[in-house]
């Protein structure tokens, strides 16, 4: 093979290569976003798993405190005392507390659950940036394929001149 079909092979070759690794790096980036997308879908579980089990907690905190109520109430009322005065400010201020401790639960739960619902979309966006990124990389590959083999072209056109112009050089001598 003669100098400028090996410049125009060398670039063939050059071209062939960067294209694979083109492939190869969007290939990566789907696999990137399959795994974001199952992490996101994991996040997303996690969150509705922690609102069912906060509403759960919720419901028994509550539970809890009908029932401490209700002896506390039996508890007075075998005391002979009546329905009013301190009695009733004391159910008063533990229903209160209790309420207080209900709501302090659900919104530590919501916050755990808004914090996977987070997780999840972080996820979902670093997916789409990793595939996004690959078929940049491969669109880029195929870009730069095509000017190594224009180069390629040019090379091996200017070497095929300079061999017509030497044995021109060397029929007229």
């Amino acid at each position: 093979m003669a100098g400028p079909e090996l410049l125009l092979a060398a670039a063939a070759v050059s071209a062939a290569a960067g294209v694979m690794g083109g492939v190869a790096a969007n290939s990566q980036g789907k696999a990137a976003q399959a795994a974001a997308d199952q992490e996101a879908e994991q996040a997303a579980e996690a969150a509705g798993i922690r609102q069912a089990q906060n509403s759960r907690q919720e419901e028994a905190l509550r539970r809890d405190q009908a029932r401490e109520a209700a002896i506390d109430r039996a508890g007075a009322a075998e005391s002979g005392q009546g329905p009013g005065g301190t009695a009733l400010e004391l159910f008063k201020l533990r229903a209160i507390a209790g309420e207080r401790d209900a709501l302090a639960l659900r919104y530590s739960g919501e916050l755990e659950a808004l914090g996977f619902k987070r997780q999840s979309q972080n996820s979902l966006y670093r997916g789409k940036v990793a595939a996004t990124a690959g078929r940049n990389e491969m669109i880029g590959s195929f870009i730069g394929a095509g000017a190594t083999m224009l180069g390629g072209f040019g090379d091996y056109k200017v070497g095929k001149q300079q061999e017509a112009a030497a044995l021109a050089g060397g029929a007229g001598g």
